[in-house]
């Protein structure tokens, strides 16, 4: 079960860095935004298994 999570997040973390990049070449700076909250939610999710993994 882990492992189906960390995969999800990196894939969420892998289409916020797709949307921040196309948000700067369609210049729509509410997708670059949206992409910025995906990246940080999926780094503080990653940190957050990996403490939990570690205290067990």
């Amino acid at each position: 079960m882990k492992i189906i999570k960390i995969t999800h997040i990196l894939l969420a973390l892998v289409s916020g860095v797709l949307l921040i990049g196309y948000g700067g070449f369609d210049d729509s700076p509410g997708a670059q935004g949206i992409g910025l909250l995906t990246i940080i939610g999926s780094i503080i999710l990653i940190i957050s298994i990996y403490r939990k993994s570690k205290n067990h």
